[in-house]
């Protein structure tokens, strides 16, 4: 996440266009979440995942400053 120009506080839509940028390529948005789910709206598995991992309480203790 890093190396395309992302931080723990984007989000996972943030990162997916991040990801998009640096590699050129539009990720597949087949998914739908939980809270997309009401909407009807699909998005990117790394997306859902990156929301998920930021929300653990060890993934904000240890990246608490950021990421390295």
């Amino acid at each position: 996440m890093c190396l395309c120009g992302g931080n723990v506080h984007d989000d996972g839509a943030t990162v997916v266009k991040k990801i998009e940028n640096h590699i050129g390529v539009k990720l597949a948005r087949d998914f739908v979440a939980e809270p997309a789910r009401e909407k009807g709206e699909k998005e990117s598995k790394i997306g859902v995942f990156w929301d998920a991992m930021r929300e653990r309480p060890s993934f904000k203790k240890i990246y608490a400053e950021g990421l390295y």
